[in-house]
Parts: structure tokens; C-alpha cells; sequence
């Protein structure tokens, strides 16, 4: 006599001897638990032809659209551009459980069991579209134990497929322009790029489009030599921008949307291509000029300990501004209350010096607490005293904040 099934409560029939847990494991596996079945061949993306194969390819995500997967329907889909050093692939990845967290920038390694033509996704525009794209594959790692998806936890800390697609050492990048000659016309040359740094990081948002989808928002300012610029980013794009650090981070965009509001506003659309921190000549010039305007705009830098002390300045005070700070109420808002310095072969101006706190003491006579307590005629006084003496500094220069750092100084 046969048995009954199982109350409907109950998802997958476990009367053959396996748990529902195992049953689950089987359909559903963890990522990090997955092993190839089969031998796969290890190919350039360039290298890649259609047909039935097992291969597994390896390389960076420059494009991502990851729609929020629809509470009434059992699979969603993610739909990146992989690129490495000879091409780009379109990868189209079907997924019920797992959370793949995939942001701009990332190492993947993809091992699938067939290529097809980019033509086939899109009514044969695909390549018309964006050239460098001429094959796809599509994943569904939950369903075909043979097909795999897996994102590099060490992607930020590898060189791997840094440099741009088609760049040579040494040389111009085709198509690299300033933002102020994109704005200027440059838009409308086939494969035009910019290369920006991240300036400020905007907070998450939601909006619904016209077509009363609703979905996340984050506007991220941008900026090189010539312009600064806000680049938008919707939906899936938003999370890449977590790890992106201000001043630092580099976005090299190829054929980035844009539109003229109060500012120019630069969009990721489906052809765009962002290659997050590249490795090559322009952006290493970039990152140092960020770093330099950032040094520039900082006030009150700390005094970076441990650095080598080289030797003496001997100077004259020119200028001192302690009453002027006083009777603006910001006598503690300042970096540096002295003006102009002068030796016997020049003078370096207010601001480009970082003094330490012993310094700043053997300077004024006094420590913090006490200038804050000083009065009006007592500041006077130590300011005309500051006036129009010689001073030996012992200095030294650090690479961390650009400037000439102060350790110690001594009056005559």
C-alpha cells in the first residue's frame, strides 16, 4: 500500500530518505561550496568564439544593471559587463537566493558551458552599439550545477586588469579628454572618455520614474583639472559607490550619457563603461593633483608624527594675526596665526607651514588653555613681541601633507 505525501506545508517530498536541508543544499548550493564537474578551458575574453564549450573566463565588472527582483516572481537577474585586457563580455546572471552584491569595479571568474553572438540580445544592435562587445553568456548557477558565478573578495587590493582596454604604456588613450571638452562638444565623438576623481559622496535616495518604478538614487561629485561634474547613479550602480574613497578613488568613463541642468550631470547608461581606479599614466597624474587640492583646502592639518627632521631655518616675523583672530572670535578657527616669514634669500607666506604642539608652545609661551583665557591687552602684547623676531626653526619635509613640518622653534 502506498503512503500519502506529505502536508502541502511542507516544500519538497523528504520520504526518499534525504532531509529537506540536504534537498535544499542540492538545489540551492552555497557559492564558496561549488567545485567544477567537468574540465574547463581558461580563455581570454578576446579569445572567446559561440558555441557549446566549457570555459571559464576572469575579469572586471564596468557595467552593472541590477534591478530589485519582483516580490511575485521566484528568480531575478543581473546583467554586467566583464571586461579584462583583450575584450568585453556580456554576462546575463539569473539568480532565486543568492545575493551576489555586485558593484562597478569587482574581479569575477565565470565559468559557464556556452557563448553566443552579442547580435542575438538585442535584435542584432548590440555591437552596432558598443564595439567592444562581441559575445554574451548567460548563467543560472542555481539551476545548471555546471554553470558558476564567483566575485574576488581581494578585488580591491589586485592590479588585475587595471589598465584600460586598447591603452599602451606610455601613450594616449583613444578618446581621453578633459571634462571641459566633453562639455565643449567632445560628447559627440564615438568612444569619448573622461577621467574623473570623486570628490563628495551624496546620500541614498528613493524616486519613482515616470513609469512609476521606484528605485535608488545617489549623486556623486566629480571632478579633474578643468570642471567638476555630478555623476548619477540609479538602482544597482548605487552600491559600488561604498567603497569609492573621496579624493582618492578614479572613474575612468567611456561614452558616459549626459545632461545640462544647473550643472553638467553624467549618467551610466547601457553602453557606458567605468573602469574604477585605472592603472595608467593620466590617472596616476590625477590622483597626485587631488591629493594636492585636497592638502590645499584642508585647515588645521595634524602634525604627522614620525617623520626625519632635517635641519634649520632662521627667519624674521613679518606679519602676526593673533589680536585680528581675537576680535573676529575665531582666534581658534585658524590654522596659523603668522603671516609672512623671511630669510636672507626669500619668504614663504601664511598657511604653509604645520607646527607641532611643542612647537606652537615654545613659540607663543603659553599653551592653549592659557591663550584662550589671554585678554585683549595680553594678546596685544604678545603679538608685538612675536613682531619682527628672528626665529630658528628645526624643520622637515613630509611627503604625507606637502608641507614643511615644524618641530621645534627658538627665539634670539
Amino acid at each position: 500500500m502506498s503512503t500519502s505525501r506529505q502536508s502541502s506545508t511542507v516544500p519538497y517530498d523528504t520520504g526518499d530518505g534525504f532531509t529537506a536541508a540536504e534537498v535544499e543544499m542540492a538545489l540551492h548550493p552555497a557559492p564558496h561550496s561549488w567545485k567544477p564537474r567537468k574540465q574547463y578551458h581558461s580563455l581570454q575574453i578576446g579569445e572567446l568564439t559561440p558555441g557549446p564549450q566549457y570555459i571559464t573566463v576572469t575579469g572586471r565588472i564596468v557595467n552593472l544593471y541590477d534591478p530589485q527582483k519582483p516580490s511575485h516572481m521566484p528568480y531575478g537577474f543581473s546583467r554586467a559587463l566583464v571586461r579584462d585586457d583583450t575584450g568585453v563580455l556580456l554576462v546575463r546572471l539569473w539568480y532565486a537566493k543568492i545575493d551576489y552584491q555586485l558593484c562597478l569595479g569587482q574581479l569575477v571568474k565565470i565559468w559557464t558551458t556556452n557563448i553566443s553572438h552579442a547580435e542575438s540580445t538585442c535584435g542584432g544592435g548590440t555591437s552596432s552599439i558598443i564595439q567592444s562587445v562581441t559575445h554574451f553568456t548567460t548563467l543560472h548557477p542555481e539551476r545548471d550545477a555546471n554553470c558558476h558565478f564567483e566575485v574576488d573578495e581581494n578585488s580591491e587590493n589586485t592590479t588585475l586588469f587595471r589598465k584600460p582596454l586598447g591603452y599602451d604604456e606610455g601613450e594616449q588613450l583613444a578618446g581621453l579628454m578633459t571634462l571641459q571638452n566633453y562639455f565643449d562638444g567632445g560628447h559627440e565623438v564615438t568612444g569619448s572618455k573622461v577621467l574623473l576623481c570623486v570628490k563628495s559622496i551624496g546620500s541614498c535616495k528613493q524616486v519613482t520614474t515616470k513609469k512609476g518604478i521606484e528605485l535608488e538614487l545617489l549623486n556623486v561629485i566629480v571632478f579633474d583639472d578643468t570642471q567638476e561634474a555630478m555623476l548619477s547613479l540609479c538602482g544597482g550602480l548605487t552600491a559600488s559607490a561604498a567603497s569609492w574613497e573621496t579624493g582618492h578613488t578614479l572613474l575612468l568613463l567611456s561614452n558616459p550619457d549626459f545632461r545640462i541642468e544647473k550643472r553638467l550631470i553624467l549618467c551610466v547608461n547601457f553602453v557606458t563603461q567605468v573602469d574604477v581606479d585605472p592603472n595608467m599614466k593620466d590617472a596616476h597624474w590625477l590622483r597626485a593633483f587631488a591629493q594636492r587640492l585636497t592638502m590645499k583646502e584642508a585647515i588645521n592639518i595634524p602634525f604627522p608624527e614620525g617623520e626625519d627632521f632635517m635641519g634649520y631655518l632662521s627667519v624674521v616675523v613679518l606679519e602676526m594675526n593673533i589680536v585680528t583672530m581675537h576680535q573676529r572670535q575665531n582666534l581658534f578657527c585658524v590654522e596659523w596665526y603668522i603671516g609672512t616669514l623671511i630669510d636672507e634669500t626669500g619668504a614663504i607666506s601664511s598657511g604653509k607651514l604645520v607646527l607641532s604642539t611643542e612647537a606652537w608652545e615654545q613659540l607663543l609661551g603659553r599653551r592653549a588653555g592659557q591663550l584662550a583665557r589671554a585678554d585683549a591687552q595680553e594678546l596685544k602684547y604678545l603679538e608685538s613681541r612675536i613682531l619682527f623676531l628672528r626665529l630658528t626653526l628645526l624643520f622637515g619635509w613630509s611627503p604625507r601633507v606637502g608641507r614643511l613640518c615644524i618641530t621645534k622653534v627658538q627665539s634670539h
